[in-house]
């Protein structure tokens, strides 16, 4: 967008002007400085929350302006979001947020959990302890299926008792047509093609569950896979993500994770990973692949590598995107540019990067960017995998999700800006998350220095309200 650089440091210095205004007279303790509030969430007794600007406390937002901060002085102490839907057996959700330990403690740790609720209570859940401080963000994931009908949805982060506080940021809870993609309720929903064995483990000897209670194991030799009914016109993107991992302690397990779109002419993308690590060390897998033609079903589909150890796989998720091409396996098509970026795409061993998914990657010159405008009122989150074009290093780039008014200059809803990306296939997962109001919506990429290499690129409807903790009120 033109107006990127006025808009936004006239939105940055309200905001930081509004902030000091409401810091008057408050403690400035890690988790009480900034607004003493998260804007859309509830918090749960025994819990200090807060939102923070870049330079508060030592730990600057994962993306947009500010992050949420919470705290837990007791049992139960938490902040939670809930959402009203109607939930059938089979429906699944899926939740992923970053988080550090705030500022320059040591030994943060939260638990996110993803509660089906109004019923018979079901829930699955991520912890990490000994969370790394300052700005070094850890993405956390579950995904929850139901066995039972519900009426809402929440989403609840439970910081360590007595501990430091934890930082929250780019929350995303959204639904996945993966049923059962966590395996916690076994096999279900999933099947095998011969002569594949597919089974699942809770902790042990096997490894750990990524998240929930527990994974899948499969052997070579065929796959294992879902369908999801569905209405594919030409353009309409499908993007599905996995955990990964070799079984126990041996290392160098792989295999490949497609999406194929079927009933029609059949058409696919896919993504291969190898040499994978054990011993509870999961590696995040994406692919997205885009409609040319009709298609009457979706397919996530995981074929173990042979001759390898057992592969593990958790938390594997299918959901729509609502940009189209994300993978630019159809080239260039859906993309528009401002110059002088110009646009290309490289498929493997051309430039000295192969693509982290499917058969192709975009390639932009900096200076300019590549978008595109999507129409509805919603929360968004947006994903990316970029690098530097070629072996080298050096490229920056910003993630932004704009809104465009019916008249006047369009404004960001966030943002995050990545730089010194390294080369070669050293990929590096970006997202933002934001809350639109107009009817608008644009998702663009900033080449900023250096020739940027992007692919898988995402944008999906997010059920947690201000999940980019970029929201705020002033009373």
């Amino acid at each position: 967008m033109r107006h990127r650089a006025t808009r936004w440091a006239a939105l940055a210095a309200a905001v930081l002007t509004l902030v000091t205004s409401a810091l008057v007279g408050l403690s400035a303790s890690p988790a009480s400085a900034g607004f003493p509030y998260l804007f859309r969430w509830s918090t749960a007794a025994g819990t200090v929350a807060a939102t923070h600007l870049a330079g508060e406390t030592g730990t600057d937002p994962y993306e947009g302006p500010m992050y949420g901060s919470v705290q837990s002085t007791q049992s139960g102490g938490s902040i939670y979001q809930d959402i009203t839907r109607t939930i059938y057996p089979g429906d699944t959700y899926c939740a992923s947020a970053q988080v550090a330990t705030e500022g320059t403690a040591t030994g943060g740790g939260v638990e996110m959990t993803v509660f089906l609720i109004w019923g018979n209570v079901e829930s699955s859940t991520k912890t990490v302890a000994d969370l790394p401080n300052r700005n070094n963000w850890t993405p956390v994931g579950t995904c929850v299926t139901a066995t039972s009908a519900h009426t809402a949805v929440r989403i609840q982060f439970y910081p360590k008792v007595g501990g430091p506080a934890v930082a929250v940021d780019a929350v995303d809870l959204h639904v996945s047509l993966a049923a059962n993609g966590g395996f916690n309720n076994g096999t279900s929903y999933w099947s095998a093609f011969a002569p594949t064995t597919f089974t699942t483990y809770g902790p042990g000897t096997a490894g750990a569950p990524y998240e929930g209670s527990r994974f899948a194991a499969a052997t070579a030799g065929g796959s294992v896979y879902q369908d999801s009914g569905r209405i594919l016109n030409p353009g309409d993107t499908y993007c599905a993500t996995a955990q990964v991992a070799s079984f126990g302690s041996t290392t160098g397990s792989g295999g490949t994770l497609a999406v194929w779109l079927l009933g029609g002419t059949t058409e696919n993308a896919t993504t291969s990973f190898a040499g994978l690590p054990g011993s509870g060390a999961w590696t995040p897998v994406t692919t997205c692949a885009t409609a040319t033609a009709g298609h009457s079903v979706v397919r996530v589909e995981i074929y173990p590598q042979p001759n390898v150890p057992t592969l593990l796989f958790d938390m594997v998720d299918l959901h729509p995107s609502l940009v189209r091409n994300g993978g630019f396996n159809a080239t260039t098509a859906y993309w528009s540019t401002w110059a002088p970026t110009v646009l290309t795409t490289y498929g493997p061993g051309v430039t000295g990067n192969n693509p982290p998914e499917g058969a192709r990657f975009g390639a932009a010159l900096p200076g300019g960017s590549l978008y595109q405008d999507i129409t509805g009122e919603i929360n968004y989150c947006m994903s990316a995998r970029m690098a530097t074009l070629g072996t080298g290093g050096g490229a920056s780039a910003r993630l932004v999700l704009w809104q465009l008014p019916p008249s006047g200059n369009a404004y960001q809803l966030t943002y995050r800006a990545t730089a010194n990306l390294p080369g070669a296939n050293t990929w590096t997962p970006s997202t933002v998350c934001g809350r639109g109001w107009e009817n608008i919506t644009r998702a663009e990429i900033y080449a900023e220095s250096g020739t940027l290499a992007v692919d898988a690129v995402d944008l999906h409807r997010s059920l947690a309200a201000n999940g980019g903790m970029n929201e705020f009120r002033i009373d």
